[in-house]
């Protein structure tokens, strides 16, 4: 994360998580990451995307890495973020990193087929103030910012020539980091960071016309940013100063959300930034304190 690099965790005893690598050969603020079979890309905020191979889920191995271009920042400072977050577009036997780059608003494709050669192919000027959340969906990117209020649909299908399909705006949109899951087919589901904050379930049916489902917020919600789905709960990272989780019930009919509870002020935990879970344990990691706390669902 800040200026840590990258971090695999043994969690088989989920109370009890072991390293098992600290990856940091160049100490860089990672941010983005995704993954496609054994290949595993993270993004350097500085503006460098870095590919690695899997090995056995227990070891990364460095195997290319790209300086992205046409980014006039050469290190994050506020707001002047090169890069930040990530996803993995298949096309074909294809395969694109397509990345956000919040400084020059623009959403980036690069050609990682070959992923010792990775080649830029072509990057579109969003408009969009600190472009950060994308998902990927049917030939579609979906893409929002931490300094606007628009959400952009962007057909990705020729990624040498991306083009603007839709354009959605509203006040509580924010940052955007989005997930998808299996269990709610067609939904897209972003966290909205805003004060009040919260999340937000898109309707994907028409891949090029969106439209909300429903959205919570509340100033209890406020900084969410990231969206993790456990069965019916999403989980929310809450980036607050002494920050914590927001947890939100999916409803699949008629489709909606249903706020549950948020807990806050968890000790040593400074400004979470994101989360992930296995069985009934939620890790959730500390970016200014260098963190991660365990906590433990008893009962829900």
């Amino acid at each position: 994360m800040r200026g840590g690099g990258i971090t695999l965790l043994d969690i088989t005893n989920p109370s009890a998580p072991k390293v098992f690598q600290r990856w940091n050969r160049v100490n860089v603020d990672m941010e983005g990451q995704d993954r496609s079979g054994n290949i595993f890309i993270t993004i350097a905020r500085r503006g460098e995307l870095f590919i690695y191979k899997v090995f056995k889920n227990k070891k990364i191995y460095m195997i290319a890495r790209l300086k992205l271009p046409a980014i006039d920042v050469h290190a994050p400072v506020a707001f002047a973020i090169p890069a930040l977050h990530t996803r993995i577009y298949k096309k074909g036997k294809n395969l694109y990193a397509m990345i956000t780059c919040p400084w020059s608003k623009k959403l980036m494709a690069v050609d990682i087929t070959d992923a010792y050669k990775p080649k830029f192919v072509s990057a579109i000027n969003t408009k969009i103030k600190g472009i950060e959340g994308i998902q990927i969906y049917k030939d579609h990117a979906y893409v929002g910012g931490f300094r606007s209020n628009h959400y952009k649909v962007y057909d990705i299908s020729n990624p040498s020539k991306m083009r603007l399909v839709q354009t959605l705006k509203n006040k509580s949109f924010s940052q955007m980091v989005p997930e998808m899951s299996p269990d709610y087919p067609n939904r897209l589901f972003v966290a909205l960071w805003g004060d009040p904050g919260g999340v937000a379930s898109f309707d994907l049916t028409e891949p090029s016309k969106i439209h909300v489902h429903n959205m919570v917020t509340d100033s209890s919600m406020a900084k969410a940013n990231r969206v993790k789905i456990k069965n019916d709960l999403i989980l929310l990272p809450l980036e607050q100063k002494v920050g914590g989780i927001g947890i939100v019930k999916i409803r699949k009919f008629p489709p909606g959300l249903i706020k549950q509870v948020t807990m806050t002020n968890i000790p040593e935990v400074i400004k979470p930034y994101t989360l992930n879970f296995k069985d009934d344990y939620i890790y959730l990691f500390g970016s200014e304190s260098k963190s991660m706390a365990i906590l433990k669902f008893i009962k829900y």
